[in-house]
């Protein structure tokens, strides 16, 4: 009897010891500690190319920025995204910019162009009218236009307030790239583009 019970005991002892050896060597039950990086930040160039990341404004254009001292009127703004379009707006073959801004004094929003060849610039809204507004912090659509792509305004009916249609008699060729403006799930909005020496706006609904 004695015998018997010396085997069992055996076997319990060795059966714990078979569990023990199965559990990797040094890693214990107690919940897994989280790891610190001990990694330099990174520069707002490499965070900017993370995708998600906004992007870095460009350091060329910020120096044509302060260089004419649009910094003393206006701040950029980035109350949408993407915060600034680059782009040949006025159809010479030269990369131009187009950011948000807003009015340093009234804090009214709106877009600033500037033209990279003659160091010419444009602003629409913060401040200044454009298609009766003077402030264009509803815009939540900021994109480019490929130029050659025909945009027509949007015509309504005066008085039911209905949405006729394009006005395909009057559409017109871009001869650079535009800049289409709207809100998300609202009707309002419109093109910049250049007409001839100058920029015109057309109203889309």
């Amino acid at each position: 009897m004695r015998r018997l019970s010396g085997l069992l005991l055996l076997v319990l002892v060795l059966s714990g010891c078979g569990h023990a050896a199965q559990e990797p060597k040094g890693q214990t039950s107690e919940p897994p500690v989280a790891l610190v990086s001990t990694a330099a930040p990174a520069s707002p160039d490499s965070v900017a190319a993370t995708p998600g990341k906004k992007k870095a404004f460009p350091a060329y254009w910020a120096k044509q920025f302060a260089g004419l001292q649009l910094d003393t009127l206006y701040q950029l703004a980035d109350f949408t995204s993407p915060s600034f379009l680059e782009g040949d707006f006025n159809g010479d073959n030269q990369q131009d910019i187009a950011f948000l801004v807003s009015h340093k004094r009234t804090g009214e929003k709106g877009i600033l162009l500037l033209h990279q060849k003659t160091k010419e610039y444009f602003v629409f809204g913060a401040g200044r009218e454009i298609d009766g507004m003077t402030n264009l912090d509803w815009i939540e659509v900021f994109e480019k236009i490929p130029k050659g792509e025909s945009v027509a305004q949007t015509l309504v009916d005066e008085e039911t307030g209905d949405i006729i249609g394009p006005d395909s008699l009057h559409a017109v060729t871009l001869k650079g790239e535009g800049i289409a403006t709207h809100l998300l799930e609202a009707c309002g909005g419109g093109i910049i583009y250049w007409n001839k020496n100058k920029y015109a706006w057309l109203h889309q609904e």
